[in-house]
């Protein structure tokens, strides 16, 4: 099967960049030259079918695995390009020890961000395909392959993701985590909350990532959501219904940074024009529409003061949001998919909000039950087995 894949994906090859332009090309963002370590070339100049590219930043309990997990892929015809990111613990020494010829290892002298290394890795690749990998999860043995027949089956696909298995971290449960639209209209309704792509399983073509310029560096946070939303708008993009990755979830802080938050509001609100057309809309949608990057902010943990914006709002932005993308695109498939996604969104925001204690939290609790008992239900199982897992490690520790 793998020759046949192929052959018909030959008109994705192009031929191999010119060695000397990387060379010639400016140093990475923020200044200073980044080291090579133990580069790793096809001295023949012969371009692989598919380059994944592996950002690493302080992952030495993770990264080998990952790497392991490229490497064994049923699709052997790959490069695997990782940039470590200015690591400080043991990460460098696990990758200097990879003797895999199929690895190139670049390292930066220091963090210059998650975008920027990313935004290097694809630079350093060299295929037409490119498959994003982090360093501390897992691809399923297949992933690569099964992408790559849907790449050669869809000539004009972009962008691709995957469903998700989700590592657990606070405890021993494998579980899955939000599944991702897989209709076109799914994946649009995603977008006005969030990516509906899980970064670790998507592989897009180099063309419209270089088209619609890369990650954005001076988003730290959300880049890839910000990368997704721009060729989302120009190209075609689906998601596979396969599980294709092991996610690990790794707690991060909330980030209340300014300008974080504009150019976060931005692709929210570039996604809600994109999504649901205001100009064609009635002037109560169009009110909607317009307070929905704010509202969207805010349940993402951003602070806006002065504005009367309520989280028990959520259930009439949503009600409004399925309507309109319902008389927009009549799709029995999308309906089913977004009216499954709807539930989720309302009882994971309502349950967040109950845990950190915010303000209109047991409304939107009880809200949830009222739209969807059994997702209520289950999120109120998750928050209860949690802070019982919680008291144990206490005890135990």
């Amino acid at each position: 099967m793998q020759s046949v894949e192929l052959s018909r994906i030959r008109h994705l090859i192009r031929a191999p960049p010119d060695p000397g332009r990387r060379a010639r090309a400016a140093g990475p963002p923020g200044g200073g030259a980044s080291g090579i370590i133990a580069p790793m070339r096809d001295a023949s100049g012969r371009v692989p079918t598919v380059s994944v590219v592996m950002p690493v930043y302080n992952e030495a309990a993770f990264v080998e695995a990952a790497i392991q997990s490229v490497l064994r892929q049923t699709l052997t015809d790959l490069e695997l390009v990782i940039v470590d990111n200015g690591s400080t613990d043991q990460s460098p020494e696990i990758l200097r020890r990879i003797s895999d010829p199929r690895v190139r290892v670049f390292r930066n002298p220091r963090n210059l961000g998650s975008a920027a290394a990313g935004n290097r890795a694809v630079r350093e690749s060299r295929a037409a395909l490119v498959a994003r990998m982090d360093a501390d999860d897992i691809a399923l043995p297949h992933r690569l392959e099964k992408q790559l027949a849907a790449f050669t089956a869809q000539p004009k696909l972009a962008l691709l993701g995957a469903q998700a298995r989700h590592f657990e971290t606070r405890g021993p449960l494998l579980v899955a985590i939000a599944p991702r639209a897989v209709t076109r209209r799914g994946i649009a309704w995603q977008s006005l909350f969030s990516s509906p792509f899980v970064h670790s399983t998507v592989m897009f073509t180099r063309e419209s990532f270089e088209a619609v310029g890369g990650y954005d560096e001076r988003m730290q946070r959300s880049s890839d959501f910000a990368l997704f939303s721009r060729i989302q708008t120009k190209y075609q993009v689906a998601n596979l219904p396969d599980a294709l990755v092991r996610f690990r979830h790794a707690p991060r802080p909330l980030l209340l940074d300014r300008e974080y938050d504009r150019l976060v509001r931005s692709v929210i609100e570039h996604n809600a024009r994109h999504v649901l057309q205001p100009e064609s809309a009635d002037a109560h949608l169009r009110q909607l529409i317009a307070e929905w990057p704010d509202f969207c902010l805010m349940l993402r943990g951003a602070q806006m003061p002065g504005l009367p914006l309520e989280r028990a709002r959520l259930s009439e932005f949503i009600s409004a949001f399925r309507a309109r993308v319902r008389e927009l695109h009549a799709d029995p498939a999308a309906d089913r998919e977004i009216a499954v996604d709807a539930k989720f969104v309302l009882c994971s925001h309502a349950w967040e909000a109950a845990w950190r204690r915010r303000p209109a939290a047991l409304r939107l609790a009880r809200e949830s039950f009222v739209q969807a008992p059994l997702f209520a239900s289950w999120f109120l199982v998750r928050q209860l087995a949690d802070g019982a897992f919680r008291r144990l490690q206490r005890l135990g520790g």
